[in-house]
């Protein structure tokens, strides 16, 4: 996989992803909230098929209700194409759940 330079991806992440951070170059950033702890287990739960479709995993972390999600590519230490078409996915996710960014 390519790895984008930052103009291309900022151009993506207007784009498509225009509630989502660029950080340091890298990575795509993004915190949420949802109702509870249980609502957020279900995201997760619900984010693993396309995951594992992609074979491209987020980093996440939480405290409660709310969920801290950072995607990078590793491999090319920053960010790809890929990178969006799982971001696209936590969106959904995130919107069939009720999160709210914060």
């Amino acid at each position: 996989m390519k790895k984008l330079e930052i103009e291309q991806a900022e151009v993506l992440r207007k784009k498509f992803l225009s509630n989502w951070e660029i950080r340091k170059g890298t990575y795509l950033y993004k915190k949420i909230a949802l109702d509870d702890y249980n609502t957020v287990l279900r995201f997760l739960m619900f984010l693993e098929k396309p995951q594992i479709k992609l074979d491209h995993f987020a980093d996440f972390m939480n405290f409660y209700n709310e969920v801290t999600i950072g995607i990078t590519t590793h491999d090319v230490k920053g960010l790809t194409k890929l990178d969006f078409e799982l971001a696209l996915y936590v969106d959904d996710a995130i919107n069939k759940m009720g999160g709210k960014q914060i």
